[in-house]
């Protein structure tokens, strides 16, 4: 997916957010070239090894990856990047914090596959970094962004 494609996506899910009952939409992956994250296409456009957070507000929006990750997100210039070395714990936290974030939307969903990305080990491991958030379903959000075309999308 192209840069101006990703943007629409995520100013799509800037709007969802704002409209929602979450602060933020969290897509927590990993791996995604083995365990594909339905909805990485439309806020980040490429595959990630090392655990990666997308966290969009309703204002802006932040990728927390991996150092061998983030050149490539650097370049797609949507999201401020936030890269590390060891831990995501820290930079995923002082995200959260500074975007106010304690109702935290992740894609789980009993009905949409596209909106039921997050596997099980990803949401333990999520519950155990932040264990002071809320999690709520993101299916709306997901809806949203996948349901309502952007320009892009139009002319083609």
């Amino acid at each position: 997916m192209d840069a101006s494609l990703v943007a629409e996506k995520v100013e799509q899910a800037r709007d969802a957010v704002a409209e929602s009952d979450a602060d933020v939409w969290l897509i927590f992956c990993r791996e995604t070239d083995e365990i594909h994250e339905p909805t990485l296409p439309y806020v980040l456009g490429f595959d990630v090894v090392w655990p990666t957070a997308i966290v969009i507000g309703s204002e802006e929006s932040t990728v927390v990856l991996g150092q061998h990750d983030a050149p490539t997100a650097e370049e797609l210039g949507v999201h401020e990047v936030r890269p590390y070395d060891e831990s995501i714990e820290e930079p995923l936290r002082e995200t959260l914090a500074r975007l106010g974030a304690e109702t935290v939307a992740v894609n789980f969903d009993r009905d949409d596959n596209v909106a039921d990305g997050l596997t099980h080990g990803m949401y333990l491991r999520l519950d155990d970094l932040l264990p002071d958030r809320e999690f709520v379903g993101a299916g709306g959000i997901v809806a949203d962004v996948r349901g309502i075309k952007s320009g892009t999308e139009h002319e083609r």
